[in-house]
């Protein structure tokens, strides 16, 4: 339902036709992290890893940027556990802190 109602809008402005964006969100659920080449910069790559709340809901990511020759298959592994580290670091973070991590932040405890 939300990628209908935006896929218009990224094929518009960012020249991504609907059948890849639908492949990059499948690649990205299968490996749990997404990859862009040269979408928004020639020569440059980013990986990235989204997080949720205690719901399930997604509502916030980490990602890196390198140029795309550094950015090597071997490397993306890496930079996904380190990436998948952090986030559970925040995660943990964000619980001991400030207590449930929802949809729309952190509610506080009481």
């Amino acid at each position: 339902q939300v990628l209908r109602a935006v896929e218009h809008q990224v094929q518009d402005q960012w020249g991504v036709a609907r059948t890849t964006l639908r492949s990059s969100i499948d690649d990205a659920r299968r490996c749990s992290y997404a990859i862009i080449r040269n979408r928004v910069t020639t020569g440059v790559s980013a990986i990235g890893q989204h997080f949720c709340d205690s719901l399930g809901q997604a509502f916030a990511a980490l990602s890196v940027a390198a140029t795309s020759d550094r950015l090597t298959p071997l490397k993306i592994k890496s930079m996904a556990a380190v990436l998948a580290s952090a986030i559970n670091d925040i995660r943990e973070e964000l619980r001991r802190h400030s207590g449930v991590v929802t949809s729309r932040g952190v509610a506080k405890p009481g």
